[in-house]
């Protein structure tokens, strides 16, 4: 999902320590064109999380742009290794180094990384081009599947061989942008995540950054309550969700960069995580204990909040590993598995950790580069299948308005056997 928190650059130069604010500030200066101080403000986030992809390839460019053309291709070295594969001649970095010879043989190594990885299996085909869906979810009792739409404020019901029927029409109940979703079988109840942006076909100018939790009947549709976020001192996105063993629904605010609960048959949201370290937290899985909350920050990379002391630690690398760009997440068995489509290429990756939760000991890219990606963005598991938007369309809006179904490709729901080798 598209959606980061505003960039507010009021902070004076260094006047903070914070990975965050290090990188607001580098941005600005890159922005005034102060590019020694760019580099200087970037090598030093760099220090504080050496592992952040972002933060490599902010430091490369700034390397480029101050002549430091050894360096640039050492740090865009480490991004080959690490599978990445970024198209180098869009970025600032290429003029200044196209001619060194480093240059050209990494480029190569990172184009090589295109090459896809692709195991997964295409389950259906969604009837309409210009839906532009974005979460997915299913229903255990009747097998089927839930898809909405963010452009058409609307919900389909799918059969397994994709078969649709409308759920919810479009902005019936006043819902906005679908986001993610869940289903509540407890208590036979779909949880739909709803956000207005710009992105959402007919909205009125005074809802923008407005949110809420809708909950309908499974059985009918019918709605049962609309939970808003009644903050209204800035924009927010709520935007994925997942469901404790109790019912209770933990959901990321992409825009607002909090957690919030929703407990069974409550009437109101509340704010369970406030931190400077999220900007756009997205999905969510928790431990197979439920001691351990982990959120995916679409920018700063996987997060772990720990339930009984509150406190929240970002998840580190032990070994190399890519936590930046993480949309969709689940578990699975001993495993978290996410979908990235914040870096390049866009992928499916799954990752171990240490017994405390903290740092991730293993790697595992599962899908990768597949043709029919256009940004994958949510999934959801049936048993040891990984179901999946991988054609959300996202990147086909002009000027925040949708392109014709015409002028784009078939979108498409894939599985992946996570038990599979």
């Amino acid at each position: 999902m598209r959606i980061l928190c505003a960039l507010l650059f009021c902070l004076p130069l260094f006047a903070a320590e914070s990975y965050r604010d290090l990188r607001l500030q580098a941005r600005k200066a890159y922005q005034a064109q102060n590019y020694t101080l760019f580099y200087f403000i970037s090598e030093k986030a760099h220090k504080q999380r050496p592992d952040d992809v972002n933060g490599i390839l902010n430091l490369a460019v700034a390397c480029a742009l101050t002549k430091r053309s050894p360096q640039a291709v050492k740090l865009l070295e480490k991004l080959a290794a690490l599978g990445l594969a970024y198209d180098t001649t869009k970025l600032p970095l290429h003029k200044p180094l196209e001619k060194h010879s480093g240059y050209i043989r990494v480029t190569k190594k990172l184009a090589a990384n295109r090459k896809p990885i692709s195991r997964a299996q295409k389950v259906f085909t969604l009837p309409q081009n210009d839906f532009y869906p974005e979460g997915i979810a299913h229903d255990p009792k009747t097998g089927h599947f839930f898809i909405g739409s963010v452009y058409h404020r609307r919900i389909d019901r799918f059969d397994a061989k994709g078969k649709s029927a409308p759920f919810i029409t479009p902005a019936r109940d006043g819902i906005w942008s679908v986001m993610g979703l869940a289903v509540d079988s407890k208590r036979n109840e779909l949880l739909v995540c709803s956000a207005a942006m710009d992105q959402t076909g007919n909205l009125k100018p005074e809802e923008k950054g407005r949110s809420a939790v809708f909950r309908y009947n499974l059985a009918d549709g019918k709605l049962k309550s609309r939970i808003l976020l009644a903050e209204k001192d800035k924009e927010h996105a709520l935007g994925d969700l997942v469901l404790a063993k109790d019912g209770t629904a933990y959901i990321s605010d992409a825009r607002g960069g909090g957690i919030y609960t929703l407990a069974p048959d409550a009437d109101q949201l509340t704010l369970l995580i406030s931190s400077s370290d999220l900007a756009s937290p997205q999905g969510m899985a928790f431990s197979k204990d439920e001691t351990m909350l982990y959120i995916a920050d679409w920018t700063y990379g996987l997060f772990a909040y720990a339930m009984k002391s509150k406190k929240l630690k970002r998840v580190t690398p032990a070994r190399p590993a890519v936590l930046n760009g993480i949309d969709g997440l689940v578990r699975h068995g001993d495993y978290l598995v996410g979908i990235q489509n914040g870096i390049q290429p866009n992928r499916v990756a799954r990752w171990k950790l240490t017994l405390d939760g903290t740092h991730v000991i293993t790697e595992e890219v599962l899908e990768s580069a597949n043709p029919v990606f256009d940004e994958p963005t949510l999934g959801t598991l049936v048993g040891d299948k990984l179901y999946f938007v991988a054609t959300s369309h996202w990147p086909r809006y002009k000027d925040n308005k949708p392109l014709p179904a015409e002028e784009l490709e078939p979108i498409h729901i894939l599985s992946l056997d996570l038990k599979a080798p």
